[in-house]
């Protein structure tokens, strides 16, 4: 009867063994897990993203554009894109400079980081152009209260200037004044 106990004890002491080896295993595979999720998400970030405005950036824009032109193309309606070129571009003054026109656009309009000194607001495709004077009047004030930024600024509309994305980009970039 002894042998029987003895070995008892020995299949609960290599199961504890395999259960803290289990746990252990476990424990590693979720904090290499956690690691490439967190160096996912870099790369993703860096990807589509400016990575001094952490607006989204040319990559990223372009894939809302394409799905805005479907939208635009179901529902019948133009949209319109403006970029903004900041001629004092500053690094130092950047992130103010962004912050400046996000205050100035609706919360349904997209801002983006395309170049160095380039900045194209997305506008969705229910604004008209009467009201897009509206927001550029908003925006010229706030740039006139702040004295810090010089700016050129252009536009396109879909479909009138183009029909896919590098066009309507390219042709607002054309039109700064």
């Amino acid at each position: 009867m002894l042998p029987e106990y003895l070995s008892c004890e020995y299949i609960l002491l290599a199961i504890t063994l395999l259960l803290l080896l289990s746990a252990f295993f476990n424990f590693k595979m979720r904090k290499i897990l956690k690691e490439r999720e967190e160096g996912d998400s870099v790369l993703i970030k860096n990807a589509y993203f400016n990575h001094i405005t952490n607006l989204p950036n040319r990559t990223n824009i372009e894939i809302v554009i394409a799905e805005q032109i479907e939208r635009s193309n179901r529902h019948d309606k133009p949209f319109l894109l403006t970029t903004i070129k900041f001629l004092n571009y500053n690094e130092d003054l950047v992130v103010e400079f962004s912050n400046l026109i996000l205050g100035s656009i609706r919360d349904e309009d997209i801002l983006a980081h395309i170049e160095k000194n380039v900045f194209l607001v997305l506008f969705n495709e229910y604004l008209e152009e009467k009201n897009f004077t509206i927001l550029l009047r908003r925006f010229q004030k706030n740039l006139g209260e702040s004295h810090k930024f010089q700016v050129e600024i252009g536009k396109s509309k879909y479909p009138d200037d183009s029909k896919n994305v590098s066009g309507l980009i390219d042709e607002a970039k054309k039109h700064i004044q």
